[in-house]
């Protein structure tokens, strides 16, 4: 006869299926629709899920997200907003350029008085 335990059975950790796996920066990024610069500070500020391999002998820092995990964290926490830059208002006219403007049109009207009186 068996005895049941007090004890609550353990949970298990569901482990998405390998084919819900990005394996780098660009695949994470390409799934999210975004650059990676992005995607990598949104990871850094804003605890976009990425997790990080043992380093071995893959170069650089070799990551990986579950497409599962990103989508949670889509839904649940906005990606953090940077503040656009501020768009460059057009370029004044420099000193330089209308003196050279009326330059050209003081020899122009030099040659048309010229070529009147000849």
């Amino acid at each position: 006869m068996a005895t049941l335990s007090s004890q609550p059975p353990k949970a298990v950790k569901a482990v998405p299926f390998p084919g819900d796996r990005l394996d780098s920066w660009k695949e994470i990024a390409r799934f999210l629709n975004r650059d990676v610069r992005t995607v990598q500070r949104w990871e850094e500020t804003g605890g976009l899920p990425v997790h990080r391999r043992v380093p071995g002998r893959l170069k650089g820092n070799p990551v990986y997200a579950y497409k599962a995990e990103l989508e949670t964290w889509l839904r649940e926490t906005p990606p953090p907003v940077v503040e656009k830059e501020p768009v460059p208002s057009p370029a004044p006219t420099s000193a330089l350029k209308q003196p050279q403007v009326l330059w050209v049109a003081g020899v122009v009207v030099l040659l048309a008085a010229g070529g009147a009186i000849g």
